[in-house]
């Protein structure tokens, strides 16, 4: 639980830096952040945390805010589909 509190925090400090002042993120430049690589450095060990020692509404609240991570980490590394489709 405290690897996605860090996890977190780092993809906070990358979005911010990338948001305009119009509250816009431009996820291409995600890359370039210097937390950027630290976060993709970081997120490797994930794959350590042991999810069947945790009771089922923690497993289940660890899953959701992992997800939603991966999807903003996904945005820098993809980019923003366009459509559903793509």
């Amino acid at each position: 639980v405290g690897l996605l509190l860090r996890l977190k925090k780092l993809m906070g400090k990358i979005e911010s830096r990338a948001t305009n002042k119009d509250g816009l993120v431009n996820y291409l430049s995600g890359e370039s952040d210097p937390d950027y690589w630290v976060f993709e450095e970081a997120v490797c060990e994930l794959q350590r945390v042991d999810m069947a020692s945790m009771d089922t509404p923690t497993r289940l609240a660890f899953g959701i805010n992992c997800y939603n991570l991966m999807i903003k980490h996904a945005f820098f590394k993809v980019g923003v589909p366009s459509s559903i489709m793509t």
